[in-house]
């Protein structure tokens, strides 16, 4: 994350007023804020010991905006913007919990990844698949990225970067940094669990094919970007270190690489998303049964939808002097992304629990071609044949011992 190198701005957006050098304050500034105050209270309209008005004297306001930024590092400014708006009054913005309880709620839906567990382990008693491991991996790396997310609440991220101490805003921006790591990390492993569920259900030669593909670009996809997030800055830690332009390392231009991996997240959710649907609208079945099917691609849609308000925040903390304040939302989004595709890869597996438990309510589907009995029902393993394959069928006999082997019928 890079910095302006105009302060000016933080001023006006803040509406920043300055105290008078006379106040006992004043002994607290900086010397080279309080030489800008020196040199420009007594040329304007308010004197010395009129506090409120240097607090409300807009031109005032500016001319010591530009001489700040102009003597000033960004620590001292930090330091002149906080004590300046204390003494004005200005009230502190707290958007900390956010960052704390969407985590802390998101946690819950391990409990759907051991129910999904105990479903294709122990009750359909079915052969694992890949996606199987490949949920657990990413309900590991999940906790971690949940919980630097509350770790990031309790340093100061959504509070302006001026009310932090100077070290927490180092912290808040290096655990920025982690958790844009366990991101990538996830959101690529979701989509490769998507797309080894895929695998296992369909099968259709042609169809898997264009999921290999998908595979293929999404493993290069978190590869790349992976990389690119881990050494944007070299060394490494000046990534956090040298938010106050006083260190020596060079980074690259963040912001349109966020931008891009973003972007192009999108877009091979959709693919993802999309690869299905012609499969599903083919199905007859019970409208409730339409309902639980249309409710578990909606969920798809909802992840796809994170994904685009989370680019729209990214694009705005591009433009960012403020990152303590401006990239909480950003941050707490993209939890809920990762979540919500954890929870919707739950989904299946707990509707074939549901259908053993509560046969009436989750009744079955077919195809054209099938008989239409309930697979929830049956007692024994039901042999799929190229003419009654159906994408709700083989989520519900998910799991059913056995392979489901067919010639292309996609």
């Amino acid at each position: 994350m890079r910095f302006p190198g105009s302060w000016v701005a933080v001023f006006f957006l803040t509406v920043i007023h300055w105290a008078a050098l006379v106040c006992a304050n004043s002994q607290t500034f900086p010397q080279c804020t309080v030489k800008c105050m020196n040199d420009l209270i007594p040329g304007s309209s308010c004197a010395l010991d009129d506090q409120r008005c240097i607090c409300t004297d807009k031109q005032l306001i500016e001319d010591l905006s530009v001489c700040v930024t102009a003597t000033c590092t960004i620590r001292e400014t930090l330091v002149s913007i906080n004590i300046t708006n204390t003494d004005c009054g200005v009230p502190v913005r707290d958007n900390t919990a956010p960052s704390i309880i969407i985590p802390a709620v998101g946690l819950n839906v391990l409990l759907l990844v051991a129910l999904r567990t105990y479903t294709r382990f122990a009750v359909t008693a079915s052969e694992t698949g890949l996606d199987d491991w490949a949920v657990l991996l990413l309900a590991g790396c999940m906790i971690p990225l949940n919980a630097i997310s509350i770790v990031l609440g309790k340093a100061g991220l959504g509070r302006d970067m001026w009310t932090l101490e100077l070290d927490r805003i180092t912290r808040v921006i290096y655990y920025s940094w982690v958790l844009s790591i366990f991101y990538i990390t996830c959101i690529s492993l979701t989509k490769l669990c998507f797309l080894f569920f895929y695998l296992r259900i369909f099968p259709s030669n042609r169809l898997r094919l264009l999921i290999k593909i998908l595979f293929a670009l999404t493993v290069a996809y978190g590869i790349i970007f992976l990389f690119v997030v881990v050494f944007q800055c070299w060394p490494v830690s000046s990534g956090w270190l040298n938010w106050d332009l006083e260190g020596h390392g060079k980074c690259m231009q963040s912001n349109t690489m966020m931008i891009s991996a973003s972007a192009i997240n999108i877009a091979l959710d959709l693919l993802i998303i999309a690869l299905p649907i012609p499969k599903v609208a083919s199905l007859q079945a019970t409208t409730s049964t339409k309902v639980q099917v249309i409710a578990m691609f909606s969920m798809g849609f909802v992840i796809t939808g994170v994904s685009i308000y989370r680019m729209v925040r990214l694009k705005l903390f591009a433009l960012s002097i403020n990152p303590t304040w401006d990239n909480a939302a950003s941050c707490y989004w993209s939890v809920v992304e990762v979540d919500v595709g954890v929870l919707c890869l739950c989904m299946p597996a707990t509707r074939s629990l549901l259908g053993r438990m509560f046969p009436n309510v989750f009744g079955s589907t077919s195809d054209p071609e099938t008989t239409g009995q309930s697979v929830s029902r049956r007692s024994r393993p039901v042999v799929v044949t190229p003419g009654n394959t159906s994408f709700t069928q083989l989520i519900e006999m998910d799991h059913v011992p056995g392979s489901v082997k067919s010639h292309d019928d996609y």
